[in-house]
């Protein structure tokens, strides 16, 4: 899911897009959004598949609910859940 929610390394030297400002599939909401589909999937899957991995579930949230707190200096106020 961190990996969903980074920037791509970019090669643009030429100073087009303006610094923290991104489009598209780079825009940051975009990328929390997929992350939080990570996340979200993850958690489905392991409590599906195995109902008594309590520790593991409460790991993945902990570090979900780290990755949400994260993304307060990130995105504005009203896209954070």
């Amino acid at each position: 899911a961190r990996f969903e929610a980074e920037p791509l390394p970019s090669d643009d030297s030429d100073g087009s897009a303006p610094s923290g400002q991104q489009e598209g599939d780079e825009a940051p909401s975009v990328r929390a959004a997929r992350a939080r589909d990570v996340y979200s999937r993850a958690y489905k899957s392991l409590r599906e598949s195995a109902p008594d991995a309590k520790e593991e579930a409460v790991l993945l949230l902990d570090t979900w609910k780290a990755f949400e707190a994260g993304l307060a200096g990130v995105l504005p106020d009203e896209e954070v859940d």
